[in-house]
Parts: structure tokens; sequence; C-alpha cells
């Protein structure tokens, strides 16, 4: 697990990357990105890590994106986002890094969705008129890409979970339910069997 940058006690941005090891329950640093910043997404595949966007010690928006190597401790510069964008959601699906959201409340209706194929190393925007556009949280599971944000078109912090199908550039509302203002993060957790089957919630479901 690794944690990339973020503010520390004295309100500083960190130029830092901490990766935590679950076998020796330690913490240790890696290498650091190229700059300082907060609220980047990051989104890890089988081979790599990546920061995408954030924001700097003036609040604005960056398009930047990395990609870390944890094979040999170093980070590479990949092209920028078509879009600037904090705290995005982002999920790796199908060899591709997908990127939702975090834009700026001033930004117009392109590129809500941005797509990064490391094969040909090419960013390119998803059209879509249900995607979210500023705080947005995300993981893949079973093909599709869960997507917690706020969906509203003009604004406001009405959040909801909806998943995304990325064959078919679709989205679907996976509940009727309204979270409110409150913007929460999602995590894909592995349960065994016989403890999901206690839960009254899941077997009611």
């Amino acid at each position: 697990m690794y944690v990339v940058g973020g503010i520390d006690r004295h309100e500083m941005l960190l130029r830092m990357v901490q990766k935590y090891n679950p076998d020796t329950n330690l913490w240790q640093e890696v290498s650091p990105p190229s700059s300082p910043r907060l609220k980047a997404c990051a989104v890890a595949d089988r081979s790599y890590l990546y920061a995408i966007g954030g924001s700097d010690s003036t609040a604005l928006f960056l398009d930047i994106v990395e990609r870390f190597d944890p094979s040999n401790n170093t980070w590479e510069t990949l092209p920028s986002t078509l879009a600037r964008r904090a705290n995005a959601g982002g999920s790796a699906i199908k060899q591709k890094v997908f990127v939702v959201g975090g834009l700026h409340p001033g930004a117009t209706d392109h590129d809500p969705c941005e797509i990064y194929d490391p094969l040909s190393k090419v960013l390119s925007s998803i059209p879509s008129l249900v995607a979210p556009r500023q705080l947005a949280s995300a993981v893949s599971f079973k093909g599709q890409i869960l997507v917690f944000g706020d969906f509203r078109q003009k604004g406001g912090q009405e959040m909801s979970l909806q998943a995304y199908d990325a064959d078919q550039n679709k989205w679907e509302a996976c509940s009727d339910n309204s979270f409110g203002s409150k913007f929460f993060k999602i995590s894909c957790l592995r349960i065994p069997r016989h403890v999901l089957g206690g839960c009254r919630q899941y077997t009611s479901s």
C-alpha cells in the first residue's frame, strides 16, 4: 500500500511517497515524485503506481501524471491530463487506467473522464453527460468501475454511487439512496464467505 503526497502538521505540502508492508507492519519512504502535491489521484495496476493531478501550494489544480515503477524505485513523467484535476477518482481495468471527476468547479463540460493506455502512452477523453465532475472515489470490481462522487450536473455535492461499464461507456446507479453532501472514500475488501454468511444485511440483499 502506498500513500502519495499530502500535508504535514504544519500545513506544508509533502513531496513524499510512503510504502506499507503488511508482512513486517512497517512503513518506509520510496523515491518521491517530481513535486509536492495534495489531493492527487493514486491508481495501481499490476506493474505500476500512477499519481494523477492534485493541487499545489496555491490551490491550483494540476494536470501532472507520473508513474512509479516499484521494481527500480523510479518515477516517469507521462502525458498531462486533458483537464486539471484534484480529488479525482481512478481505477485500473482491462489494462487501462481510468480517472473520473476532480474537475475545478468552473471547468467546462469537456473531459469529465479520461483513459490512459499504457501501450500507446496516450490519454483520451470519455464523453459522458452523467460522469461526476468534482469529488470522486473509484474502485474496479467484477469488470466494472464503481464510483462514489458528485453526479449532479449543476454543482453542489449530492453524493451517489454508480457503476461504469467501460465497454459501453454507460453509467448505472447502484443505489437509490442519497448519501447527502459528505464525501467518503470507497475500497474493495476481501471478506471470507463464512463471515458474509453471518451478516444479516448481506444475506437479506
